[in-house]
């Protein structure tokens, strides 16, 4: 599989990031805003200035599941005027390196780290690969698309889980969470459409 794309670090304003913190300790508090790190700055912009928004991201480590996947809270805060900045979060991710595939992965409550670590292991498999071949065939998706990382999973109101693929393919898969009849996968491929799937 292919890989996300690396964090940015654009130079910021002189005052940004103190503004920044603060804006983190009114979104976590002050004592757990001492564990987040600072992982990625950012603007839409080659040069940052205070005219423009800008993007700081701060990242919790938290529970290390196995030396390949780790739990992460994240907190996004945003600068839109000299001194005026606000924070969002934290949202759960699992920050994910396997032998194929590396990226992340937004958690949604309700839903199992346990059910994440087996649909990667699913997503590398060769029963994956083949069926989506064949559905992809059927929807003019190109096949190479079986091979982007997962950037987020969720719960479908009629059973199994909707997965994206990578930040700009917009394909989506609808995965049944039985295990495939004509193979010893433990999920079957249902369906892979470009934006949405099945609800």
């Amino acid at each position: 599989m292919g890989s996300t794309s690396a964090p940015v670090f654009k130079p910021l304003p002189p005052g940004d990031m103190p503004l920044a913190k603060k804006a983190l300790e009114r979104a976590v508090g002050a004592d757990r805003a001492t564990r987040f790190v600072l992982a990625e700055t950012n603007c839409p912009f080659d040069t940052c200035t205070e005219v423009v928004e800008r993007t700081v991201v701060f990242e919790e480590r938290l529970e290390l599941l196995n030396p390949a996947m780790r739990q992460v809270g994240r907190v996004l805060c945003y600068g839109k005027k000299k001194d005026e900045w606000r924070c969002y979060g934290p949202f759960k991710l699992l920050h994910f390196d396997m032998s194929e595939s590396h990226g992340e992965i937004s958690l949604e409550e309700g839903l199992g780290v346990d059910t994440i670590v087996r649909l990667l292991d699913y997503l590398q498999s060769d029963c994956y690969r083949n069926m989506f071949a064949e559905l992809a065939e059927r929807r003019q998706i190109a096949v190479r698309h079986a091979g982007t990382p997962p950037t987020s999973v969720r719960v479908r109101r009629s059973g199994g889980y909707v997965v994206s693929l990578g930040r700009g393919t917009h394909v989506q898969l609808a995965i049944d969470d039985r295990p495939n009849q004509s193979s010893a996968c433990e999920f079957t491929l249902v369906d892979v459409a470009w934006r949405t799937v099945v609800p």
